[in-house]
């Protein structure tokens, strides 16, 4: 019995002892700490070495651009080589006539097709007898310049047109100088319409070599200017007085005289001239863009006498009766005018553009034109 009372007391104690201060390894965390769990290790697996952790590598975006790499096909087309695609003739006569040829080669592996050669002036006219080579095989192209009456640096441009897709317009050029034997002083003629004769001077003509040369003809367009000579005289210098036509000169204000010659080396030479016009407009052509029927619009005009002379408008004429002068103001040499315009109907529906012109006679007799173009609105 008394042995019994002892294990009674011995295991109440126990159980006091277990209220008290919790089993044994069962330790309290304080709520801010964190918790870390420790990773198991296998007795047959070494530790790991920790890793430096690096930026995922970019991505490609799905809709990015890639470069093809798709293999393509060798060109098998003709290929065009030209020697020498510049040509300088040097120093020329004036009205003579030069050659210069240009030798070509295809180096492509196919056939070279020529479909022409260009010119880019009148004065330069190719030639080739032959339009397809094959590869390896040459051709020349000839190309025959007239020179002109005017002296002075040339240059020319032509093309070869072939199926050469790198160089499909293979470019050739004819340059040289124009050296005249016989020249003119001077060699421009300012001429001025509120002047007598036009302000017209004489001029001389001289050979630079001394040679005697004859006056054969003077000619110039629409006989606006004359000049008289006598063909039977030969000297290394003529002085001619030119009569201008003033009537003619205001409908051609600018052009040349040709005059031939019997020097050995310079048949003819020319003599150029301009007026300065009597008026300046500054709009001769007025725009108009997206209007519609029965609008109505307005601009501004200026008319400017250039010699400073005072005039004023004696009649205006319009074609389409679409353009009138609404308004006009005096400012000195010159006048302001505010043109207006009236849409017509569309009565085409299909033509959608609409023109006039404005013609305007000034006090001196002078016809000034004022053009009018556009379109209607869709």
């Amino acid at each position: 019995m008394k042995r019994t009372g002892i294990f009674i007391f011995m295991g109440l104690a126990i159980i006091f002892s277990l209220a008290v201060f919790g089993c044994e390894g069962d330790t309290k965390v304080p709520p801010s700490a964190p918790i870390t769990e420790t990773p198991k290790i296998s007795p047959t697996q070494p530790p790991q070495t920790p890793t430096t952790a690096h930026p995922a590598a970019p991505t490609t975006p799905v809709n990015s651009i890639q470069p093809d790499i798709t293999p393509q096909p060798a060109d098998t087309g003709g290929r065009i080589k030209v020697e020498n695609p510049i040509a300088d003739l040097g120093v020329m006569g004036p009205n003579k006539s030069y050659t210069a040829q240009f030798k070509f080669t295809n180096i492509g592996s196919g056939k070279l097709i020529i479909s022409k050669v260009q010119s880019t002036c009148s004065c330069s006219v190719p030639d080739l007898k032959k339009l397809d080579y094959a590869p390896g095989e040459s051709g020349i192209v000839s190309v025959t310049y007239q020179s002109s009456a005017y002296g002075g640096a040339v240059e020319k441009h032509l093309y070869i047109l072939s199926n050469d897709s790198t160089n499909p317009r293979a470019e050739i050029t004819l340059k040289g100088t124009i050296e005249l034997a016989v020249v003119s002083e001077p060699s421009r003629l300012q001429l001025a319409f509120n002047k007598d004769n036009a302000g017209a001077i004489p001029f001389t003509i001289k050979s630079k070599d001394g040679k005697p040369f004859k006056i054969l003809a003077v000619n110039c367009s629409r006989n606006v200017i004359t000049a008289p000579f006598d063909a039977n005289v030969e000297k290394a210098e003529h002085t001619l007085q030119p009569k201008v036509d003033i009537k003619t000169l205001k409908e051609f204000p600018s052009g040349s005289m040709e005059i031939r010659l019997s020097h050995p080396s310079c048949n003819s030479i020319a003599v150029s001239y301009e007026a300065l016009a009597a008026y300046d407009i500054s709009r001769p052509r007025i725009i108009l863009q997206n209007v519609e029927p029965g609008q109505t619009l307005s601009r501004d005009v200026f008319i400017k006498n250039n010699y400073g002379q005072d005039f004023s408008i004696q009649s205006v004429t319009c074609q389409n009766n679409t353009m009138k002068i609404a308004s006009q103001e005096k400012q000195g040499s010159s006048i302001k005018l505010m043109i207006e315009i009236s849409v017509p109907p569309q009565t085409n529906k299909v033509r959608r553009y609409i023109t006039d012109k404005l013609d305007i006679t000034t006090s001196d007799g002078e016809v000034l034109t004022i053009n009018c173009s556009g379109w209607y609105k869709i």
